[in-house]
């Protein structure tokens, strides 16, 4: 019954664990900076946050939307001044050329691949649609503005769709 010395294994253990842990971490960090690593999500978001587009991508979507843009102007007009003189298309969506030809024809046709057009009218109200990869780079240009139906509630310039409207036509 002499000496008899109870040694518990827990105490180094977690130490070294906490040791190993933090070792771990202090990799991981200077590996990223130094370009290592950089799939790891806490990065990734942090990236994201920064995303740029080229600029001569912005320019070029704006310069596709200018004679988009024109032709959803000049229709909003006659639409505004004289409704009735134009059909309407019932309860559906149907294409902008097909309603307005001659504004359809003044748009290039290499503008046409990057714009689907699309009008639905019945009576006073209407809504011109126009689906585009381009949005979010016309909208935040203050080009236009992305449809609200068609959009994800919350972001200022992501969307997919953006449109002309009178009041009545808004829920369309």
């Amino acid at each position: 019954m002499g000496n008899e010395t109870n040694y518990s294994i827990w105490p180094p253990f977690v130490g070294g664990l906490i040791s190993a842990l933090g070792l771990v971490a202090i990799i991981i960090f200077l590996g990223h900076r130094a370009g290592y690593i950089s799939d790891f999500s806490v990065f990734q978001r942090e990236r994201e946050k920064s995303l740029e587009i080229p600029s001569e991508d912005v320019v070029a979507a704006l310069q596709f939307a200018e004679p988009v843009i024109a032709a959803l102007q000049k229709a909003k007009q006659r639409l505004d001044v004289d409704a009735g003189s134009i059909p309407d298309t019932s309860s559906k969506f149907m294409p902008f050329s097909e309603v307005f030809p001659s504004l359809w024809d003044n748009i290039p046709r290499r503008s046409r691949p990057l714009f689907a057009l699309r009008i639905r009218k019945q009576e006073q109200a209407y809504k011109i649609l126009v689906f585009s990869s381009a949005c979010p780079v016309i909208v935040a240009a203050g080009k236009v503005a992305k449809d609200p139906i068609r959009e994800p509630v919350g972001y200022q310039t992501l969307c997919s769709h953006f449109a002309v409207w009178n009041e009545a036509g808004k829920d369309f």
